[in-house]
């Protein structure tokens, strides 16, 4: 199992919406938790891959890693945000938003 993300912006920056992901996985399994470390591919406006990390995973915030040593925090999509426009059909995904440059 592997988490990956995609995101309809044209680069991870402070406001990017990710839709976030394990695969593969059973639908008909609970939803998974971002909880941890775990290394992460990026899928960026359906033509570019990074293979970035998240550090420090909880429910409410995480470290996203670029790999050119870029940090950001990031953390679940809140009420009333505007979400990421992806969805991903008889899967369990949960939107991020970029918050901040560390």
């Amino acid at each position: 199992m592997g988490w990956e993300a995609k995101t309809a912006f044209s680069s991870v920056r402070v406001g990017a919406r990710l839709c976030i992901f394990e695969s593969p996985q059973n639908p008909r399994n609970p939803p998974p938790q971002l909880l941890g470390d775990h290394p992460i591919i990026i899928e960026i406006f359906d033509r570019d891959f990074l293979q970035a990390h998240i550090e420090k995973a909880t429910k409410q915030s995480a470290i996203l890693v670029l790999p050119d040593g870029q940090r950001f925090q990031i953390s679940p999509l809140k009420p009333g945000e505007f979400d990421s426009s992806i969805t991903l059909p008889t899967m369990h995904y949960e939107d991020w938003v970029v918050r901040a440059e560390l």
